[in-house]
């Protein structure tokens, strides 16, 4: 099974100079026909500078996933199968100039959301607007800067006051309502969903699959973690951690043991809090029931679990192996100076 999925918005950052007078960092290309990838030496000097001078530009890709979670939700993938692979492809516009060849490109995930802007003027670079090389987007009128000029501010996934994700598992904590953007990396040895982790919960795959699908899984907009939405009574709790339940039975089980311990002591409680506390609870249970194989629900109890190899057939029985395919519209052309052009949309999968 193949998916292709076109980039929902695309364009990119430069600081190339114009005129040999200024920068264009405020500048965008949202609606430019192509994504223009370069990197240039020497070409462009600004005025009292005796310095070499580079120009770069960053492309910027986002990608609609809920395809894919609905996929995963409905059991027709497992993204957590060995055969699970997405790719990204992009195409040269070809304009019979010579195009280099034997680079590299390196993809990161973004951590900043990003307009893609209005603007259409790559000659001069008069569209003033966000995305740009300093303006990541403008909310109600207030920019959102990037971290550092270029999105350039790397760290680990879920650190704060970075603009790229350069270390982290994106693999591993993934659920329907967080394929990609809301994963988050604990590390192997405390990724919870790592049989070799010290903190393995067996249940919480199928556990974050059912509580996705009911709407109940968001993302934390500030660290890009996976955390329980207003739908749920845990809003606000983080889905897994790196000492924590990281079960969301258990979590529901241990908000009910407080209601009940206050009740216990005659203190009073949130009643319509409580009870949805228990409806969450038998929705969850109910769901279990009617699943005929795969492993139960439930905090984890270190007997449950061991760090072997021997407790890992709930991850590999009923695999679902499927390729997420890759598509464009369009290709693309070579610059002067090293800069390569890429068509706008249709840049591959995930």
């Amino acid at each position: 099974m193949q998916r292709i999925l076109s980039a929902s918005k695309d364009t990119y950052i430069t600081n190339k100079i114009i005129n040999n007078t200024f920068r264009a960092t405020d500048a965008n290309v949202g609606q430019a026909g192509t994504l223009d990838l370069f990197k240039i030496h020497g070409e462009s000097k600004l005025s009292g500078s005796s310095e070499d001078q580079t120009e770069i530009s960053r492309l910027l890709l986002h990608f609609d996933t809920s395809p894919v979670s609905r996929m995963q939700s409905d059991a027709k993938i497992d993204i957590n199968d060995s055969t699970f692979k997405c790719f990204v492809k992009l195409h040269d516009v070809y304009g019979g100039q010579t195009t280099p060849e034997n680079f590299n490109l390196i993809l990161f995930p973004l951590s900043k959301s990003f307009d893609e802007g209005s603007g259409y003027d790559v000659s001069s670079f008069r569209d003033v607007t966000s995305v740009n090389f300093v303006t990541a987007s403008v909310t109600s009128g207030v920019p959102n800067l990037w971290n550092t000029a270029g999105a350039q501010k790397s760290g680990s996934l879920g650190s704060e006051n970075i603009d790229i994700i350069v270390s982290g598992n994106l693999s591993g904590i993934m659920g329907p309502a967080a394929l990609m953007g809301g994963a988050f990396f604990l590390g192997q040895r405390y990724n919870p969903l790592n049989p070799k982790a010290v903190n393995y919960n067996p249940n919480l795959q199928q556990e974050i699959n059912f509580a996705g699908s009911k709407g109940y899984i968001t993302n934390n907009p500030g660290t890009g973690l996976m955390q329980y939405g207003p739908g749920s009574v845990l809003a606000g709790q983080n889905v897994a951690s790196m000492f924590g339940t990281n079960s969301y039975l258990g979590q529901l089980e241990k908000k009910k043991d407080y209601f009940e311990n206050r009740l216990a002591k005659g203190k009073n409680i949130n009643q319509s809090k409580y009870a949805q506390t228990l409806d969450e609870i038998s929705e969850a249970k109910g769901f279990n029931k009617k699943k005929t194989t795969g492993p139960t629900y439930g905090p984890h109890r270190g007997d449950q679990g061991n760090n072997n190899n021997n407790n890992t057939s709930s991850n590999t029985s009923s695999s679902k192996g499927s390729s997420i395919g890759s598509g464009h519209s369009g290709s693309g052309y070579q610059g002067r100076s090293g800069s390569h052009h890429y068509k706008k949309g249709g840049i591959a999968s995930l």
